[in-house]
């Protein structure tokens, strides 16, 4: 019976380390023993099902509040100090850094949208300002008109002798590849450089009310300018 006590004791004093060690493999947690209804346990919920906790070599603490933001924000960085170098990131902060990357990612595109699109907003600004004054001073457009569709019919036309030297100039050079009424048309825009001109034709040229409701509203439609 000694002998047997003094082999139970040098067996215990043997396993006595491994005992000690055993409870590290371990890990308790009340989880399994908490509602779901504990915030402690809602919150892991939501951090595991929301948020990628594999992602980063750092530890992270995420705060989910019911209440005031700024009072929350202003609590959190009162116990800043219980962590060391830690750094709160706000949903707010985390919005700015999507919109400053998402910026980065497309401006490339804007930028070479914005050099497209320039070219045709400054032909709209100009268009727009030559409308405005056609339409502050009619009588301007109506001798454009008469120069462009009247000359080539032979009519006798009120302009400067320059005005119509300078239309008849590019009418014969573009009769030789275009027909009469588009030639006279190319040459009305060169002369004038006014655009407007190729909308009209040889038989309402003369109608001034058809040519400020054109520069009105466009609603002069190609069947009443041929």
């Amino acid at each position: 019976m000694k002998y047997l006590l003094v082999l139970w004791i040098l067996l215990m004093v043997i396993l006595a380390p491994l005992v000690i060690q055993v409870q590290n493999y371990f890990v308790y947690s009340d989880s399994p023993f908490l509602s779901s209804a504990y915030q402690s346990v809602v919150v892991e919920n939501e951090a595991k099902e929301y948020f990628n906790l594999s992602q980063t070599s750092y530890s992270e603490i995420y705060v989910i509040v019911n209440g005031s933001y700024n009072q929350s924000f202003s609590e959190l960085q009162k116990n800043l100090h219980y962590l060391q170098d830690a750094k709160v990131v706000t949903p707010y902060e985390v919005i700015s850094q999507y919109q400053q990357q998402y910026l980065q990612e497309v401006s490339p595109l804007i930028n070479s949208t914005e050099a497209k699109l320039l070219p045709v907003h400054e032909l709209y600004v100009n268009l727009t300002t030559l409308r405005v004054k056609l339409l502050n001073n009619i009588s301007q457009f109506l001798c454009q008109l008469n120069v462009t569709y009247g000359v080539p019919l032979g009519k006798n036309v009120q302009a400067s002798t320059d005005v119509i030297s300078t239309f008849k100039t590019y009418y014969f050079l573009a009769l030789q590849n275009f027909s009469q009424i588009n030639a006279s048309r190319l040459a009305g825009y060169l002369t004038f450089k006014d655009p407007y001109v190729i909308f009209f034709g040889y038989n309402n040229y003369t109608n001034a009310t058809l040519a400020r409701q054109f520069l009105l509203n466009f609603e002069a439609v190609p069947s009443q300018l041929q």
